[in-house]
Parts: structure tokens; C-alpha cells; sequence
């Protein structure tokens, strides 16, 4: 099985807008600033920010060096020497919209492994490498909490060839092993976190997670690991591990799985640990203006489903988006001609899978909703500054054979209603060739539109490539939540939001998170006389909570009384005028985690030493709260105004003091050197 998971990371089509390839016979290459030079031993491979080399051993790569600001990372005098190896370049483009990288595949003896280094990025991608053989098992002890972690009392050594196993050099160290989780219609707590001090008695740990960060404790600086595959609870073999790591030796095994694996180095501590993160993405997804960060609405979230879908509602809808300055009027499901299972006209007999065999024309306009077609509302939304967006559901039957056909239907969409904003849901993508295909899926839309078109993955169910899953396509739309809905759950409270959004900053850039806001006045009386209700909360700190991420309208605007909509304007727009500086910057989590009682929020380091400042009081009992910005910001001597909100803040020999007056308010200030 894992042997054909690597084809879904392997089988890239090089797309039309690419540039031209050239392969190199020499023993050097280059891509703007990365580069690569290799002899019969060993691969070097590097950028501004780091250098990296590799050898191969019984067909598993080894890192034989890292370095970062000219600092060696490992014990090199630990590895040992490598196998006779063949280097060539290969093709690039391994993020269809994204940047181009020096690709290069390492072979030996049968085994190879594809490197790839992006310019900006710090520190290098492997991938296609072969599963280790044999895979590292649960050693069968009792599992800590989930189940994601367990333990075993073997030394490193004993597992030599199952993977890449690093040595570090520096004295003290903490590990810490991050777990974001999705499926979160049925799951509320989105980031699994477990530490690890090195060196310790402690027994080697066998883990199952998406970013492990290995950090010198004295000196802030080390290296992330990023594993772009799906969350573990949405993979087939639960078996297999990421990492082993060794705390009483001070190593870390990363473990060749199928899944491509990414290696950062970083200094600065928390905020470079985030950097490293932010940067990686945004080489395989760069920010675009007018595409990413936008303000999407979808009438999906005030629960009347597709009900009111139809051309009046919708110039209404169109209306009230333009009156707030949202960007997108996203249409959810309901506009198109077939019924899907959600639907509130199918009698629960609708389809959610095999669309085009229910109904060739199942993705047609609505006839009846639509009489003239989308083209009028298309027009309308344009004349006020918008565009449109639209629900989608991929075709996952037959493990998604009919990809090519949704990717024209969505192109057609594009080309038509000049639709750029995507909502992909209802996947259900269990084989390796249905993910492969999932992906040949976006290849297309991103070559035809030349990156233009902007998905929002939906990460609430089924199995999908969640939240890491190496397709980085646009926004992940992170849950579903409702401000009441018959039958359902999941009860929307801000200060739930805001714990996810928290949470998720740590290992996921906020911007490609779709993080929703909901209209206070909807059912309110379902909460009752509960503080910590939407309605008891200022109005604008609803769309505060959301505005570091691409925010997301999760209701129908036009039924939203004047009276909020007049809250939301002035922020929404100072909102629009920084966005494009704020989504620039690297957002770091600060405070307590949100819990309704707690001081939080968020600094925004950017490229010109100064930033920002997003701190909420929850229901906590102090109206004043200190903030250290030494480990942020560069310079102590930044001064600070307040944009919104309703309270103060001064800064004063690199402290932040914020002064929130009432309880659930917030104060967003810029700070300026």
C-alpha cells in the first residue's frame, strides 16, 4: 500500500505555464537562489538560508549535514560513509501555482529519492523515497492518550535502516511533536501537542504527527520537520510512523513512509519556528492579491441549507456583501440542478457521490432557481466590486475517474462567470490512485487558469488530504459551525473559534485558514442566558476573531440587521486597507489558549521591523494585561496606535500594556518603529 502512495506525490504533469526544462549532465545546478552540487558519494544542496548534504545507504537517504547562519545543526562525525550514488535533475513544479524549485533524484543500487529546494524556502523536500523496510512498529506498550504516541525502551541504533536518523549536536533540547487534526464536524480540539526534553531517561517514542520541531533550548534556534500527507486519522495503515525520537541520545529518526517530508531550519525561537513554516508554504503557495485573504460569504451557515437558494435571494445577498465590503459571494449548494443528499428539497435521497452518473447535467445552473442563468448575478456582482464563488463536490467514485470532467466543469465556471473562489467538499478519497487523481484534479484548474483559481479544501469530514495534505491549492475551509441548527451539535461560540484559529497558527499559516464569523442576532434565544453567547460579545470582535485568517461570512447577509452590519463596516474596511501588510507578516499566537477566560491573541511581525497586535480579554476578572515583544520584535522603541476596539495600549521599553475595559472586548493596534 505505501509503495503507491508515493505515485500521488511522484506523478506531476508539468503544466502549460511552466517553463521550459532543461536537464543538466553536470555535477552542479542552480534555481535563482538554490543550488545543488554532488559527487559520487554525496549531494549538497542549498539556498541563502541553509546547506544540507545527503548520502544514500542501503537505499535510505541520510542527512550528513545541516547548516543554517553557518552553524553545523548535527554530529557529523557520527555518520557514516555512503553508497555509490547517481544524481540527476528532474522536473520541477511540484506545487502547480507555486514557485519553481531544483529538483534532483538521488539513485543507488535500485533506490532512489527525488530532493527538491525552493529559493526562499529553509531547508530542502524529500520525497518518493521508498518505504523503509522494515517499517518501524508500535512496540505494543500501553498508548499515551489518542493512541498517536507509544514507547519502547530500544536504542535508535537498532532501528538504523529503517530511516534518516539525525544526531543533534547542541547539549539541551526540546522536541515538541504537533498533531493538527481534522474531520471536525466530530472533533472540536484541532492541534494534538506533545514535548519531549533531550537528554532524558526517557524511552524512545515512536510518532504519528505532522510537524516535529527539534529546538536548542539556550540558544531558540533548530529544525522543523513537515510531513505533507494526510492526518493521521485519515490514513489507511495506522501502523506506520513519522518519527521516532530518541531523548536520551538526543536524535530523531524521520521515517520514509510515501509521504514527502519537509526540513526547516530556523533561529529566533517561536517567531522563527513560524517563519520557517509560513515561508515553506508560501513557496509552494504564494500570496496573490485579490485571490488570497479575501472576505467570502456563504449563506450555508444560518442552517436553511439550499432553501432560499434562487436569483432574487441571491441579488439580495449580493447587495448586503457589497453594503459590509466582502469579496466573494460564494453560492453553497443548492445552485446547481442536481440534489445532493444535504439538500432541503430531496427528502434525504439526494446524491453525494457519483454525480454525473445521477444526472449527466447534474452540474448545470438550476433551471428553476436560476430561470436566466448565473450569467445576471455574475454581472451584477462585478458592477459591485465582487465575484462570485461556488460549492463544489469532486466525484470521488470509481476513485475519482471522472476528475478531468470536474476540472472542465469548474474551468467552464471560471471562464464563464470569471468564478475564482472554489469550495471543494464531499471528497472521499480512500485508495492512493483516488489522491493522485484528486490531484491531477487541481493540476489542471491551476495550468489552465495559471494559478488563478482558489480552492477552499474542506476539512470537516470523510477522508481528505486535511490540513497538511501536500496540495497546497488556496484556503482550508477548517469546520463547520453553526449558530443553531435542528438537530445539530455543534453550537457556534466565538471563543471557540478563536481557540481553533489559535491553536492551528501554531503549525499552519493563518491566511490559508477559512476561519468563519456568524450574525450575533441568529437564534439567539437557543443560547439563553449563557455569557459567553455570540450576542454578549461586541459585535465587531466577531469578525476581529477572524480577520487574521481569510474570513468567512458564514451566513445570509441580507437578513443581518443594520444595526450589526454598522459595527462591522468601519472595521471590516481598516481591515481592507492593512490586509495586504498584516497577511505579509508572520502571525504568532500569544497569550493563554482561548477558553472563554482568558487573555490572548496574536502578533504580526512584519518585513519592516514593525507590526501588529490582536489581543481579546475573555470573561477574565483583570482589565489590564503585559505583553513581552522582545522576542518579536527587533526593536523595543515601537510606538502603538489602535485601529479598532475598545481599549488602549502603550508600548514602553519593549513591553506591550493593554488596557481592555470590559470583558470579551479586543484592541487591534498597528505598532510602528
Amino acid at each position: 500500500m505505501m509503495k503507491s502512495v508515493v505515485v500521488l506525490f511522484a506523478i506531476l504533469p508539468i503544466v502549460a505555464w511552466a517553463a521550459p526544462f532543461v536537464v543538466s549532465s553536470s555535477s552542479s545546478a542552480t534555481c535563482g537562489d538554490a543550488f545543488a552540487s554532488w559527487d559520487a558519494k554525496e549531494l549538497r544542496v542549498g539556498n541563502a538560508r541553509f546547506t544540507a548534504s545527503f548520502r544514500m545507504r542501503g537505499g535510505v537517504l541520510k542527512t550528513a549535514s545541516f547548516k543554517a547562519g553557518g552553524r553545523e545543526s548535527l554530529r557529523i562525525d557520527e555518520v557514516s560513509e555512503g553508497d555509490e550514488i547517481v544524481v540527476t535533475e528532474t522536473e520541477p513544479g511540484w506545487s502547480a501555482a507555486g514557485e519553481r524549485e531544483l529538483a534532483l533524484v538521488v539513485a543507488s543500487g535500485g533506490a532512489s529519492a527525488t530532493v527538491r529546494v525552493w529559493p526562499k524556502a529553509s531547508g530542502p523536500m524529500v520525497e518518493c523515497q521508498p518505504a523503509a523496510t522494515p517499517l518501524p512498529k508500535r512496540p505494543g506498550e500501553k498508548a499515551w492518550g489518542s493512541g498517536v504516541f507509544s514507547f519502547s525502551w530500544r536504542r535508535l541504533s537498532q532501528l538504523d535502516k529503517c530511516g534518516d536518523a539525525l544526531s543533534f549536536a547542541a547539549k539541551h533540547m526540546v522536541v515538541r511533536a504537533y498533531t493538527p487534526i481534522d474531520r471536525t464536524d466530530l472533533r472540536a480540539e484541532l492541534l494534538d501537542v506533545r514535548e519531549f526534553e533531550m537528554p532524558t531517561c526517557e524511552a524512545m517514542a515512536y510518532l504519528r504527527c505532522g510537524v516535529l520541531d527539534v529546538r536548542e533550548t539556550l540558544a531558540g534556534r533548530g529544525i522543523v520537520f513537515l510531513r505533507l500527507a494526510p492526518m493521521p486519522v485519515s490514513r489507511t495503515d495506522h501502523e506506520v510512523f513519522d518519527f521516532v525520537v530518541s531523548p536520551a541520545t538526543c536524535a530523531v529518526m524521520a521515517v520514509p513512509n510515501g509521504y514527502p517530508l519537509a526540513m526547516l531550519a530556523y533561529d529566533g525561537g517561536e517567531t522563527g519556528r513560524i517563519r520557517a513554516l509560513r515561508d515553506f508554504h508560501r513557496s509552494l503557495w504564494p500570496y496573490r492579491h485579490g485571490r488570497d485573504g479575501q472576505l467570502v460569504s456563504n449563506t450555508w451557515g444560518d442552517g436553511n441549507r439550499d432553501s432560499r437558494i434562487n436569483e432574487d435571494f441571491l441579488m439580495k445577498e449580493i447587495a448586503a456583501a457589497a453594503d459590509i465590503g466582502v469579496d466573494v459571494v460564494q453560492i453553497d449548494d443548492g445552485w446547481q440542478k442536481g440534489r445532493s443528499v444535504n439538500s432541503s428539497k430531496g427528502g434525504g435521497k439526494g446524491v453525494w457521490n457519483g454525480y454525473w452518473a445521477a444526472d449527466p447535467h447534474f452540474w448545470d445552473p438550476d433551471p428553476v432557481r436560476f430561470p436566466n442563468g448565473l450569467a445576471p448575478l455574475s454581472k451584477v456582482a462585478v458592477e459591485n466590486g465582487l465575484s462570485l464563488g461556488f460549492w463544489f463536490g469532486p466525484d470521488s467514485s470509481d476513485e475519482a475517474v471522472n476528475w478531468e470532467r470536474d476540472a472542465d466543469c469548474l474551468i467552464g465556471m471560471w471562464r464563464d462567470y470569471g468564478a475564482r473562489h472554489f469550495k471543494i467538499d464531499s471528497l472521499k478519497l480512500h485508495t492512493p490512485k483516488a489522491f493522485a487523481r484528486n490531484r491531477r484534479f487541481f493540476e489542471k484548474m491551476l495550468g489552465e487558469s495559471g494559478g488563478e483559481m482558489c480552492f477552499d479544501l474542506d476539512c470537516t469530514a470523510e477522508v481528505r488530504p486535511g490540513f497538511l495534505g501536500g496540495m497546497p491549492v488556496g484556503q482550508l475551509f477548517a469546520e463547520n459551525r453553526y449558530a443553531f441548527r435542528k438537530g445539530d451539535r455543534r453550537v457556534y461560540y466565538p471563543h471557540q473559534t478563536l481557540r481553533s484559529l489559535w491553536s492551528l497558527a501554531h503549525v499552519i499559516d493563518p491566511m490559508r485558514l477559512r476561519m468563519e464569523f456568524l450574525n450575533p442576532a441568529k437564534n439567539d434565544t437557543a443560547y439563553g442566558d449563557d455569557p459567553l453567547r455570540p450576542a454578549a460579545w461586541p459585535t465587531d470582535a466577531l469578525f476581529a476573531i477572524s480577520m487574521l485568517s481569510s474570513p468567512l461570512a458564514w451566513m445570509e447577509l441580507s437578513d443581518v440587521p443594520e444595526e450589526v452590519r454598522a459595527k462591522w463596516r468601519p472595521l471590516i474596511a481598516a481591515w481592507k486597507r492593512e490586509r495586504g501588510r498584516l497577511h505579509g507578516g508572520v502571525t504568532v499566537p500569544v497569550g493563554s489558549k482561548p477558553d472563554g477566560a482568558a487573555w490572548t491573541g496574536f502578533v504580526t511581525v512584519c518585513d519592516d521591523g514593525g507590526g501588529y497586535a490582536l489581543i481579546f480579554r475573555e470573561m477574565n476578572v483583570s482589565s489590564s494585561w503585559r505583553l513581552g515583544l522582545r522576542e518579536y520584535f527587533r526593536h523595543t522603541n515601537l510606538s502603538a496606535k489602535v485601529l479598532s476596539g475598545d481599549g488602549t495600549v502603550a508600548v514602553s521599553d519593549g513591553i506591550l500594556c493593554a488596557d481592555i475595559p470590559h470583558k470579551l472586548g479586543y484592541v487591534w493596534v498597528v505598532l510602528s518603529k
